[in-house]
């Protein structure tokens, strides 16, 4: 009986400790999780989001990205790359072969990193993307104001950062008037790195931003008067001038 109680009482110590070990590695398995570092995060939205154009106006689309108030920072530079925590860094990248195939591939090494847009087929300002789907045709910002391949970025938590996604470009003569509407574009981030080989690997993007939910950016868009309407229109406004002026003369 004593043995037996010996035995009872040792093993009801283990369990404590096994316990006390268990709740001890979960906690610190809980903070290993709760530290794990975050890609950036926000919401993009159009500056301008309504508006009013003629027929035949090249339109510009200003997006604001806002990151979240509980966002890491959107805070990095190359030439060497840094800002972003390692953890953050992908495993593998694409090789894109001369004949145009890719291959996934293991990052030796990870050097630079970029920022990357998207826009989506939704809206009748893109249509399906079809050749012929819309009167407009779009095309990406690579000039002033873009945000496509940069390679640095400094947006607080809460901060905001403005760029042309890109410009529609009405049919040559003018397109049908109406109301257009644009709505699908994202944000992401890029990692550029090697493979054992020395070969060059680029990641897909990563999602930093999509717009919002509510977003859609919409352009009214009226004819622009023929050249015959500019001339009476002209005309009208010269004799409403000209009577004026005769009332003028009258009244002194």
């Amino acid at each position: 009986m004593q043995a037996d109680s010996i035995f009872r009482t040792k093993l009801r110590r283990a369990c404590t400790v096994a316990a006390l070990m268990f709740s001890m590695g979960a906690g610190t398995m809980q903070a290993h999780a709760v530290d794990a570092p975050v890609l950036p995060f926000g919401e993009l939205s159009y500056i301008t989001p309504t508006g009013n154009a003629s027929n035949t106006d090249v339109i510009d689309v200003w997006v604001r990205l806002t990151l979240a108030s509980d966002s890491p920072p959107l805070e990095f530079s190359n030439s060497p790359l840094s800002g972003i925590d390692p953890l953050l860094f992908p495993t593998q990248g694409y090789y894109y072969a001369p004949d145009g195939s890719r291959e996934l591939r293991d990052f030796a090494g990870v050097f630079a990193a970029r920022l990357n847009v998207y826009a989506g087929c939704s809206g009748n300002f893109i249509g399906d993307c079809g050749p012929t789907s819309s009167d407009y045709t779009f095309s990406f910002n690579y000039g002033a104001h873009s945000i496509i391949g940069r390679d640095n970025a400094s947006v607080q938590s809460g901060g905001t950062l403005d760029y042309v996604l890109g410009s529609f470009t009405p049919k040559a003569g003018g397109v049908t008037p109406g109301t257009y509407t644009f709505t699908s574009t994202g944000l992401t981030l890029e990692f550029v790195g090697n493979d054992i080989e020395g070969n060059v690997l680029f990641t897909d993007g990563l999602s930093i931003a999509a717009q919002c939910a509510t977003c859609e950016f919409t352009r009214t868009v009226s004819a622009v008067p023929e050249p015959g309407g500019w001339a009476l229109m002209l005309a009208g406004a010269a004799c409403m001038g000209l009577m004026l002026r005769r009332r003028g003369v009258a009244a002194r």
